[in-house]
């Protein structure tokens, strides 16, 4: 994706500290979403609000 249809501003984000600066927001994406779809295809584990609350916990470390 170019920088006209990325899903989110990654200059702002980072400007305003939300994410570091070497983060790949595309790749975040990609890994957010891949753990969604797998939970969701193969069902090996819940995809409740504790899931996505730890999901949350873990990118939100992960970029800072």
């Amino acid at each position: 994706m170019d920088a006209e249809t990325s899903v989110i501003e990654p200059v702002t984000c980072a400007a305003r500290g939300e994410i570091a600066a070497d983060v790949d927001p595309e790749l975040l994406i990609d890994v957010v979403y891949g753990v969604l779809w797998y939970r969701l295809l193969l069902d090996h584990a819940p995809l409740d609000e504790a899931a996505g609350r730890q999901l949350a916990s873990l990118v939100v470390r992960a970029v800072r």
